[in-house]
């Protein structure tokens, strides 16, 4: 679903997914909620209000409601909980991308291409009359038929500054977020030849516009001669102009003073920590087992014990050793024959060695350990039997 809705605003994306998924209405739609609030199941294109910048990443609280009766529901059932509290171990073959966000691994040109097909791009130009923190509630992307450049939500983890992120709409400081050089966040634009362009006529890097198309090609080529960084700022050039025009035409009549570049350190980006399954107990009301479900607490599940008392944690389990019967009792199924190390089916039986001769099968470790030391008794008794039998002939033997 998330992949057929691919070039509609991500809000638009989260809300149909949600509203299928999780049983919630849009915003308005027999609800107390009002759309214009601009929430995620409600209008977030709505004009912006006062009070509602950030309401496009947050739920209303009509969308919450939903959410909580519909997951109450799936937890009353013994399935619904098993889904819901225990994770699922992952194949090997799915990457592990929690350590990423979108908005790193999905630079805004590639945004733009997603919201108006492959000619679009992040118009940089406009954006150089703007902060670059203004990028995580309107990135302006370029809708090439019309001519414009139209803003956008940036995705979650765009970068909007020197070790800065869109996080819910806001440009927060991150210590994950890599470091970025503000006047060239994103480099140049894509499919506009910046190495002809620029290589032309390097002067080109003088203009705003040129140097917010083509930053990065203007910075490989940047001279360390300050107020002539980029040569001649004019074409065609003489000695001639070095009277007159040595300014404009400072690479040509070598104006400008030199300088030593001064590089800062490039600081080592930490790499986000995966996030890892670790399912709680959250609710502990659930109905009794159906057929097929897991145990949800596998490691009760060692004797049969758990199934007089929490059926409903080891469904598997018990099912190994209980059949229900077309009655409402639940009636105990005995193995065939005791296997060595075989718990007993029911303890609270095994307390006197007559179950041994009646129902040894429900206490094959007890009555192992009783036949045990029965047999152990014979044999020493015999053995003694043995020895006074032998000393008796031996006496008679030589006294006699």
């Amino acid at each position: 679903m998330a992949a057929s809705r691919a070039l509609e605003p991500s809000w638009r994306c989260y809300s149909h997914i949600n509203r299928n998924s999780l049983s919630a209405r849009h915003d308005g739609e027999n609800n107390l909620c009002n759309a214009s609030e601009r929430y995620i199941m409600g209008s977030p294109d709505e004009e912006k209000k006062p009070g509602t910048e950030y309401n496009p990443w947050l739920f209303s609280p009509c969308s919450v409601s939903y959410f909580t009766s519909f997951l109450k529901k799936k937890l009353s059932s013994s399935r619904g909980y098993t889904c819901l509290v225990y994770a699922v171990e992952a194949s090997a073959d799915i990457p592990d991308v929690s350590d990423k966000l979108l908005g790193q691994v999905i630079k805004p040109d590639q945004q733009c291409l997603q919201f108006f097909g492959n000619d679009s791009f992040f118009c940089r130009a406009s954006e150089s009359k703007r902060s670059i923190t203004e990028i995580c509630q309107a990135m302006l992307c370029a809708d090439v038929l019309r001519g414009l450049c139209i803003p956008q939500i940036a995705l979650t983890g765009t970068s909007c500054g020197d070790g800065k992120v869109c996080i819910n709409g806001q440009c927060v400081s991150d210590p994950y977020a890599p470091q970025l050089d503000e006047n060239c966040a994103f480099g140049d634009r894509p499919s506009y030849s910046c190495s002809l362009f620029i290589n032309d006529f390097m002067g080109n890097c003088y203009s705003t516009l040129g140097y917010r198309a083509c930053c990065d090609t203007c910075n490989n080529v940047s001279r360390p001669v300050k107020g002539c960084e980029y040569g001649d700022r004019i074409i065609d050039c003489t000695k001639d102009h070095c009277l007159n025009s040595q300014v404009d035409c400072c690479g040509t009549c070598n104006y400008g003073t030199p300088f030593t570049p001064t590089y800062s350190t490039r600081r080592s980006t930490p790499k986000r920590l995966a996030t890892t399954a670790n399912p709680l107990v959250l609710f502990t009301s659930i109905k009794e087992c159906e057929p097929g479900d897991l145990d949800l607490r596998p490691e009760l599940c060692t004797n049969t014990s758990v199934c007089q008392t929490k059926s409903s944690l080891c469904c598997h389990y018990c099912s190994l050793h209980y059949n229900s019967a077309t009655t409402s009792t639940t009636q105990l199924t005995s193995p065939n024959e005791c296997v060595l190390g075989e718990p007993d089916l029911s303890p609270q039986l095994c307390t006197s060695r007559s179950i041994c001769q009646t129902q040894p099968l429900m206490c094959c470790k007890y009555c192992s350990s009783r036949d045990n030391s029965a047999s152990h008794l014979s044999l020493y008794t015999i053995w003694i039997y043995c020895f006074c039998i032998a000393f008796f002939l031996y006496i008679k033997t030589n006294v006699y």
